[in-house]
């Protein structure tokens, strides 16, 4: 109680995720119960927590209807804003970000942000212009005319929600727009400090790329100016992989590097004037590299102890965390759901709480005492082990791997880093005098880059120490922590025979619930299909009464080669808890299809992969091959006539490709065309078979066999599939079709969905 910013904060975050995501009612009656007992014992403090949690309650209820914006899926929509961020330019679109003036003449919207899609007209690509012949860059006063909507929430069971991230980033909807149908108002409708700040932000970018090479200036941007835009996709999954993300992300830890560097150079100053110095120089950084929750933590915290020392006042981690907290969230209530905000409170309470702990264990290990280098490695694995105490429930929750590599990786990181830094800010100061010089000097500096490259590099193929983990119970979570609360608590009163027997409880408990939760899985005796959304592709994942999984298809690589499989559909099967597949059925190797899959094959234990007899080679299908050699799993080929018993009054009936397979546009008229059968109910899965491959089954197979309660309609309800003969033969009284939002096809096409009625309405007619 002695700290009450942290129980303000508390109820400020209680009441901010009750006003967001709950009933508002419930809060207030809450609260009301609260206050009344804080009357009755006379407590003030109580009578300020209901109304810190009352006030954030409402307050962030109405900022959730405000993003909900009335104009979602309206076009010529009229905007007017100013340009505050360029997001990225490419050979033919823009993206960026505004801030509002009015909509449609309405300023009931002003001041919140959009994301604008600005799609470049190849006649106007060589120079990129608005129409009144000037290009539209940041900080000028634009109106634009275009398409809103608001950003696609998920549309799997637990899957990205893109519009929650915008969200965190203060972005209420998206904008898709023309190079024509921008027009600006006023240039420089901006201040002059954020011009100037734009411009050196700019100026400092474009020296890194001139002193190094393009892709260790990519590293050294993010790394000074927290600009990830031109860094590469191995890299970024390097450094992820190697639980490096950190260095790519401004945080606490430049922070530490700065105050060190400029107390360095400061050392001529007395302490006053060194701190106000820094004091300033931290908030001009932060605003320079664009204020993201993880730097704004650390600025808040390095400030309030700044500031406390100045005034020769205690400061305290914890209150400082807190307030940093609750400043970010009053500006940002969706910040909650940032990772970066998550990450960087959970790591940072981490190390307040748990490192002096583990340090006076660690203390007993004598060979960490020897000397500065082995101190020095002791402090590393003693920060990294503390931040990552509070933060292993919230990495496997959200990206469903614990790994232990920081350990070994963030000792020679932070070796490198300690060059690196320092580093940076001599070349940089050194390309205002002579670029020249600079750049030829700077051989050094793109060295250690080079290392700290090769060190993510390695540490992302030890795979020994990484795990992936299905998400967790939140009752797991919930015991964690309990777990991590009595532990400090035990400690704090020395009741240690306590702590082991509350252990013991939560550990049992914990087993108990497990068990439980698991039993009720393989209990459940019913099947389910489950379709999910992998954008412009196909993907079926089908349970069995008696738990069995099968997969048929993993989707496309529209957003790239692993996107689909690495954050569609590896989580969805974690979020099921779902480590193992019985069969994996790929009906054919286009990649809309089969891309998804090796990211499963590759992560997760496969028994059984079926395909149909290849006639034509693919580089999809060589991948396979040699993925599913590495991995040594069973490969089955069908055909038709096939079946597969999969357990008691569940089997799969292969109907198609035939012995003889066609020719024309062989990967897609040869898919694989199964037919799931459960006691009375069945469903045909056509991959993308067309016309000429419908024609050859109903000549070859008995339209028995075709007939099915429902049909995943072939080809994504392509024009060239689906033809009148073959959907009346199966008779489906339900039928499925994969296709991604807007996708570029124009599937499904208007043609099969008039047939598909069409049966409908004769068969409603025949009843």
């Amino acid at each position: 109680m002695n700290r009450k910013f942290v129980i303000i904060t508390i109820s400020y975050i209680i009441g901010l995720i009750w006003g967001l995501y709950f009933s508002k009612n419930i809060a207030l009656i809450f609260c009301f119960i609260l206050s009344i007992i804080g009357v009755v014992k006379k407590n003030k403090f109580i009578l300020i927590i209901v109304l810190t949690i009352a006030i954030s309650c409402l307050c962030n209820g109405k900022i959730k209807q405000n993003y909900d914006l009335k104009y979602n899926g309206v076009e010529d929509v009229k905007i007017i804003g100013t340009i505050v961020k360029e997001n990225n330019v490419e050979e033919y679109s823009k993206k960026y970000t505004i801030k509002v003036e009015s909509i449609n003449g309405q300023k009931h919207f002003k001041n919140t942000q959009l994301l604008i899609y600005e799609k470049i007209t190849k006649a106007n690509s060589s120079n990129i212009i608005s129409t009144n012949n000037s290009r539209a860059e940041y900080g000028d006063l634009v109106i634009i005319t275009g398409t809103f909507e608001v950003a696609r929430q998920n549309t799997n069971y637990k899957g990205y929600n893109y519009n929650e991230y915008l969200r965190s980033k203060k972005i209420y909807g998206t904008v898709k727009t023309e190079t024509s149908k921008v027009k600006i108002l006023k240039k420089d409708n901006i201040n002059l400090y954020k011009q100037k700040l734009y411009q050196f932000y700019n100026l400092i970018k474009q020296k890194i790329y001139l002193i190094l090479p393009e892709n260790t200036a990519s590293i050294c941007s993010a790394i000074i100016l927290g600009d990830k835009s031109n860094l590469d996709d191995t890299v970024i999954e390097n450094f992820s992989e190697s639980s490096l993300s950190h260095i790519l992300a401004i945080s606490g830890m430049h922070m530490t590097y700065i105050i060190t560097i400029l107390s360095t150079i400061l050392k001529f100053c007395d302490k006053k004037k060194r701190k106000i110095i820094i004091i300033v120089v931290i908030i001009l950084f932060c605003n320079l590299v664009g204020n993201s929750e993880s730097i704004v933590r650390a600025s808040i915290m390095v400030i309030i102890n700044l500031l406390g020392s100045l005034l020769h006042r205690k400061s305290d981690s914890i209150t400082n965390l807190s307030i940093s907290a609750l400043l970010i969230l009053i500006v940002n209530p969706y910040a909650i759901k940032s990772m970066s905000f998550v990450l960087s409170f959970g790591g940072t309470l981490g190390i307040i709480l748990f490192s002096n702990l583990i340090k006076d264990k660690m203390d007993y290990i004598k060979i960490l005492n020897k000397n500065a280098i082995t101190k020095y490695v002791k402090e590393s694995i003693i920060i990294s082990i503390s931040a990552n105490i509070i933060i292993i429930p919230i990495l496997a929750i959200y990206y469903n791997k614990i790994s232990f590599i920081f350990i070994i990786s963030n000792i020679f990181a932070n070796i490198l880093l300690s060059i690196i830094m320092p580093l940076i800010f001599i070349f940089l100061f050194m390309s205002f005098i002579s670029i020249s010089i600079t750049k030829t000097l700077s051989f050094i500096l793109n060295l250690f880059f080079n290392l700290l490259l090769y060190l993510s590099s390695i540490s992302a193929k030890i795979k020994i120490l990484s795990f992936i983990v299905n998400t967790p119970y939140k009752i797991t979570v919930v015991l964690y922590y309990i777990a991590l609360i009595t532990i400090l608590i035990g400690i704090k009163i020395r009741e240690k025979f306590a702590i082991k027997k509350i252990l013991k409880e939560i550990i049992s408990i914990y087993l108990v619930v497990s068990i439980i939760l698991n039993l009720v899985n393989y209990i459940d005796s019913n099947m389910y299909i489950h379709f999910i959304d992998v954008g412009q592709g196909d993907s079926t994942l089908i349970i069995t009464p008696s738990n069995k999984k099968i997969l048929i298809d993993g989707g496309g690589s529209e957003n790239g080669e692993d996107y689909v499989g690495k954050n569609i559909l590896l989580p969805y099967l974690l979020d099921r808890r779902i480590k193992k597949l019985d069969y994996m059925i790929i009906s054919h190797f286009d990649s809309d299809h089969v891309a998804g899959l090796f990211k499963i094959l590759q992560e997760l234990k496969v028994q059984q992969v079926i395909i149909s007899k290849q006639i034509e080679d693919s580089e999809n299908y060589q991948k396979f091959l040699k993925l599913v050699k590495e991995k040594k799993i069973v490969v089955k080929q069908v055909r038709t006539g096939d079946r597969i018993l999969i357990e008691k009054n569940f089997f799969i009936d292969f109907i198609w490709p035939s012995e003889v397979q066609i020719a024309e546009n062989a990967l897609n008229n040869n898919s694989v065309v199964c037919k799931l059968n459960y006691n009375n109910f069945s469903m045909l899965f056509t991959g993308d078979i067309e016309k000429i491959a419908e024609e050859k089954i109903l000549d070859e197979v008995n339209n028995n066999l075709l007939e099915a309660d429902s049909l995943k309609v072939a080809h994504h309800g392509s024009k060239t599939s689906s033809i009148e003969e073959f959907i009346e033969a199966v008779k489906p009284k339900i039928a499925l079709i994969g296709v991604g939002a807007n996708n570029k096809y124009g599937h499904p096409n208007s043609d099969v969905i008039s047939r598909l009625e069409e049966l409908r309405y004769r068969s409603l007619q025949d009843r």
